[in-house]
């Protein structure tokens, strides 16, 4: 029966791990300009209002300020760190995950007190706040933590 209950503890816990993790979303064209953006280099800009409604008409939100550094320190990266454009080890795996490279900045769904919207810019691997107006890329996730 301790066997039986163990595996079955076991299995919850693997599910759950695999569930943490979340899906990616590359907007589509159609998707995109339809709810409020343009797309860019391929790939779907909009201003944090915008993005989130883009995200949101597609059963997807966007990420957390947290899955985006997950991205960075999945990737060998360290958040914040300047050096991040000199490791071509990460440059190669955020690139293979979707995301463009060369200072190309994608909204969180995280928004402070100041009323500004944070970001993440993959290829130094910095997050900031800005202004809620500026357009920057949307990628969506569903599921994760």
């Amino acid at each position: 029966m301790k066997t039986l209950l163990k595996l079955a503890a076991a299995t919850l816990i693997l599910t759950s791990v695999a569930q943490a993790a979340p899906k990616w979303i590359t907007v589509s064209k159609a998707d995109c300009i339809d709810n409020g953006g343009e797309m860019k280099n391929g790939v779907c800009s909009a201003n944090w209002q915008d993005a989130g409604g883009i995200c949101s008409a597609i059963g997807a939100s966007l990420p957390t300020i947290g899955q985006l550094k997950g991205v960075i320190k999945n990737c060998g990266g360290v958040v914040g760190d300047d050096n991040n454009a000199n490791k071509q080890t990460y440059q190669s795996c955020y690139k293979k995950r979707g995301f463009l490279p060369s200072n190309n900045r994608y909204w969180s769904s995280y928004a402070d007190v100041a009323g500004d919207a944070w970001y993440v810019d993959f290829y130094d691997g910095v997050d900031l706040a800005n202004a809620k107006n500026y357009s920057y890329y949307v990628r969506c996730v569903r599921g994760g933590q």
